[in-house]
């Protein structure tokens, strides 16, 4: 009889954790093109424009703004608050 041994375990677990990153990974990557599709539609007037699209990406045209972020400003000054900034600076320099 075969005795068990940690190679037992650890291949299914680390099976396991890289099929959660990836659908984790795809899942994020598809709201993010399709929340990056949206905006530019939107900019460009209900239709994406591939001219358009490759001025702003040379940058001969103004860059597509960002949604803003739908925390309440309680909650930026509380996350801030716990990785240690002072309330109304941000992490951007």
């Amino acid at each position: 009889m075969a005795r068990f041994s940690s190679r037992h375990v650890t291949t299914p677990v680390a099976a396991f954790t890289m099929a959660v990153v990836l659908l984790a990974y795809t899942r994020y990557s598809i709201r993010s093109a399709k929340r990056n599709a949206t905006q530019t539609r939107q900019a460009d007037g209900g239709q994406l424009s591939w001219k358009n699209e490759d001025l702003r990406r040379h940058g001969q045209m103004e860059k597509v703004q960002q949604e803003q972020s739908k925390l309440s400003s309680a909650e930026k000054e509380l996350i801030a608050r716990k990785i240690g900034r002072p309330p109304g600076v941000s992490g951007k320099d």
